[in-house]
């Protein structure tokens, strides 16, 4: 099985010749268009990069692109195992790149693929602080718990080879995949199986060049087929197809109705809404907002204790202008404006941008506070403004490194915006000499977010002016944060088959359901082109409630809730015996 994520996707003419070489050797080889790539873009031409702000539709929903396709590829593995050529005991996974990571995922959570082999993708966590990567790449929280190794020993004992180029990027470089290695063959050895893992290293640059297809031959050939010792194989001779021939939908034929990801981004959002009822009484609301409180500062990554802020507030060559430098946690300079009208202000505005920072101050609406009586404070909120990293904006994303890099540690950049305003206020107060004033907290375009989420560490004397998006994002809130505890399988399962997951890969952000659909024919020949395996269609379910198929016990939601995972969320239409319930499709409990 091959995952992909190359411009031309599955009808590259680079991911063609592993293909083709493979068959040539007798394998049988299923090419997969990650979702996002390929045909699966947004629009109907190939070589749509889905690496910024696409794949990140995903996120306020809570849903990483990294596990949905690496699900994909473990339905793809169910569907192999459905078919009459394949032996179920014997498939491998391999891919380079993005691809290469999905390969490894889909290795490690799927022990059905006895032989993974990821090229040009492994190294360490650790090196992508730093570095500019696909969305499909960040595994949300990893570095919170784990290294990379801590990934690839869990292949052990079945066969990994890893293959990396001399010339890559630090982050898939062989000095960073040998330290990842290193660990990971401690626990090959403890299963007796050191000469099932393997490295090997390529003198070129990020690729999935012949020499590299060729130690993946061998290595495969030996551990699907007990044949050869895993030295490379030459590759055979090979012509290649023209990339439209193999196109699922050539030219503009796709149908106007083909789910992309932000259209499965808000199909989904709409499910979660649909799940959440309004409150009817001011009891239940309260319920509801602490829940929310709670699990909105869990979502955003918690918030760091208060230290010392190391105020300094330095007057500039501009009149009533105050220059402020505080610590919100060690290691971390905020800088902030703070322009003070003479006379008694009518108090004091907050106004936050994250595009200009501390320059909005020149902006209309800060001319307006200034006129209108007000002391204004802008600030430079980590990574905004003047302190923000170089060369942080990838295409539409205008901080798409240092956003990724957060979702790497586990503290999105929202939360940490988050806390230097809080922290912010604290040293406006400090300043102050603790005396109470009225504070206006103003967040202009996704600013609105950071007033909103501030709004709620406040205190009641602080006056919440978000700007007109925050307002929709507030009502959205609490569905949205309580959805990020658990994911609800809402697939339909038309291969009856659902893989149980271990618990600590849905904390890493993966975030994989239960189970899900594989809407594909069995003949590849003979298949409608809307149906094919390679456009996996994903279709909302509501809960399937009845009597266990086994026990014939009569389930509903007092039983769902006892086979309740909390990290999975509910196992719509399972009994607690794990049996699948039969019965009337009724609304979600």
């Amino acid at each position: 099985m091959r995952a992909w994520t190359l411009e031309g996707a599955k009808q590259d003419p680079v991911v063609q010749l592993r293909c083709i070489g493979l068959a040539k050797l007798v394998f049988f080889v299923l090419a997969i268009d990650a979702f996002g790539t390929g045909e699966r873009g947004t629009g109907r031409a190939l070589g749509e990069y889905h690496g910024e702000m696409v794949g990140a539709t995903l996120w306020p929903a809570g849903i990483a692109l990294a596990g949905l396709q690496v699900y994909e590829n473990m339905r793809a593995v169910d569907y192999l195992q459905s078919r009459p050529e394949v032996d179920p005991e014997r498939i491998g996974i391999t891919g380079t790149s993005g691809g290469g990571n999905q390969s490894m995922y889909a290795g490690v959570i799927d022990e059905r693929l006895k032989c993974v082999v990821p090229v040009c993708s492994v190294g360490t966590y650790l090196v992508y602080l730093g570095v500019a990567c696909c969305m499909c790449e960040v595994t949300p929280t990893a570095l919170s718990y784990t290294e990379e190794w801590g990934v690839l020993e869990r292949v052990a004992p079945r066969a990994l080879m890893v293959i990396n180029a001399t010339r890559d990027s630090i982050q898939f470089s062989v000095n960073e995949a040998k330290k990842s290695l290193a660990r990971t063959r401690d626990v090959f050895c403890l299963y007796g199986a050191t000469d099932h893992i393997r490295h090997t290293v390529i003198e070129s640059g990020h690729d999935y060049n012949q020499p590299m297809r060729e130690a993946m031959y061998g290595w495969m050939t030996r551990h699907l087929k007990d044949q050869g010792d895993g030295s490379p194989i030459p590759e055979p001779e090979i012509v290649t197809e023209e990339p439209e021939a193999l196109r699922c939908y050539p030219g503009e034929t796709r149908p106007d109705s083909f789910v992309t990801i932000p259209a499965f981004a808000a199909e989904h959002a709409r499910h979660i809404l649909r799940r959440q009822p309004v409150p009817d009484h001011p009891e239940q609301w309260q319920t509801d907002r602490m829940m929310m409180h709670g699990n909105l500062t869990r979502v955003l990554g918690s918030f760091p204790g208060k230290t010392p802020l190391q105020v300094n507030v330095e007057p500039t060559a501009t009149a009533g202008m105050s220059l402020i430098e505080f610590a919100p946690e060690p290691g971390i300079t905020v800088t902030a404006n703070l322009i003070s009208k003479t006379g008694r202000a009518r108090g004091l505005a907050v106004l936050l941008y994250l595009g200009k920072g501390r320059a909005v101050s020149d902006t209309e609406q800060g001319r307006a506070l200034i006129a209108g009586g007000w002391n204004l404070v802008t600030a430079d909120l980590r990574a905004t403004g003047a302190s923000a990293p170089a060369n942080d904006e990838i295409r539409h994303a205008p901080d798409h490194n240092s956003a990724e890099w957060s979702m790497w540690i586990g503290r999105p950049l929202l939360g940490q915006w988050t806390w230097d305003a809080v922290r912010l206020l604290d040293a406006l107060s400090e300043q102050n000499g603790g005396a109470d004033q009225v504070t206006v907290v103003i967040g202009l375009g996704p600013a609105s977010l950071v007033a909103s989420v501030w709004r709620l560490s406040m205190s009641e004397s602080i006056v919440w002016q978000p700007s007109e998006v925050c307002r929709a994002m507030c009502r959205m809130h609490r569905t949205l944060t309580s959805a990020l505890e658990s994911w609800s399988p809402i697939f339909a399962n038309r291969l009856e088959t659902c893989v149980t997951l271990p618990r600590s890969w849905h904390r890493a952000g993966l975030s994989l359901p239960t189970h899900a659909p594989v809407t594909g024919g069995h003949s590849l020949r003979n298949r409608p082109a809307e149906r094919t395996l390679t456009h996996t269609r994903h279709s909302i379910s509501k809960t399937t409630l009845g009597r266990c198929a086994s026990c014939r016990t009569q389930t509903g939601a007092p039983l769902l809730q006892h086979s309740v995972e909390k990290e999975f969320g509910h196992w719509h239409a399972f009994h607690p015996c794990r049996q699948r319930v039969s019965g009337s499709r009724e609304s979600c409990p």
